[in-house]
């Protein structure tokens, strides 16, 4: 069993609502037993969620409903919150820009089309 195999099936399961023709992958034995739910909790933050969720009340009231907004520049404002993170390191910022990401999402929701094997997080040197 090679990681290949794992993230093709993984990348099949999760293509259930993007993909109106999915069909699931076939049931196999895996020699090691793989826990979903641990892994889903080993990489995750509720306390993130929660601070994104709470953001995202406030700019209700300061905005009004998500869907209704309009002639706002999600992208330009998430670029902007990104240079204020890396000029001060204030993780507020990581959740103004995950919200304006899901912001734009929600306004261009056609448009996700699944690339795997295109841009991936990169390691850094260590610091001699």
């Amino acid at each position: 069993m090679t990681i290949d195999f794992l993230r093709q099936s993984w990348h099949d399961r999760v293509t259930t609502f993007e993909n109106e023709r999915y069909k699931p992958p076939p049931v196999l034995s895996l020699p090691v037993y793989i826990d979903i739910e641990t892994i889903r909790k080993q990489n995750w933050s509720a306390k993130f969620i929660i601070l994104m969720n709470n953001r995202m009340v406030i700019g209700h009231f300061r905005y009004g409903p998500v869907r209704q907004q309009t002639g706002y520049d999600y992208i330009e404002y998430l670029q902007e919150c990104l240079e204020q993170y890396i000029e001060t390191g204030n993780t507020e910022f990581l959740v103004d820009i995950s919200n304006m990401a899901m912001i734009e999402f929600i306004h261009k929701p056609g448009n996700f089309r699944m690339i795997d094997g295109g841009i991936h997080n990169k390691r850094k040197e260590p610091h001699v």
